[in-house]
């Protein structure tokens, strides 16, 4: 089964173009979360866990405007962690 979601084992901020992270990486918290946009098929979600949800909401948003698909995200704890579920509608 493939992971949706990595850690990503640098500490470094990603390169950031007016607000939208480079590629398909989210750094909420400081720490960057690699996600594979383009395996994720319209109808898939996938589970982000941060602290700072609006910094992600904000970050995902500009993702995917720039990749021209629809989310939808909601906060939500899962495994005792807190964090975004965000679905892929197109």
């Amino acid at each position: 089964m493939k992971r949706w979601v990595k850690p990503s084992k640098r500490n470094l901020p990603p390169k950031q173009f007016n607000n939208v992270t480079e590629g398909g990486v989210v750094c909420p918290d400081g720490k960057q979360v690699i996600v594979h946009w383009e395996l994720l098929k319209p109808g898939m979600s996938v589970f982000i866990p941060a602290v700072n949800l609006s910094k992600l909401k904000k970050q995902v948003k500009g993702i995917a405007k720039k990749n021209e698909f629809v989310i939808k995200g909601a906060e939500r704890i899962e495994g005792g962690l807190l964090g975004m579920r965000f679905w892929r509608l197109s």
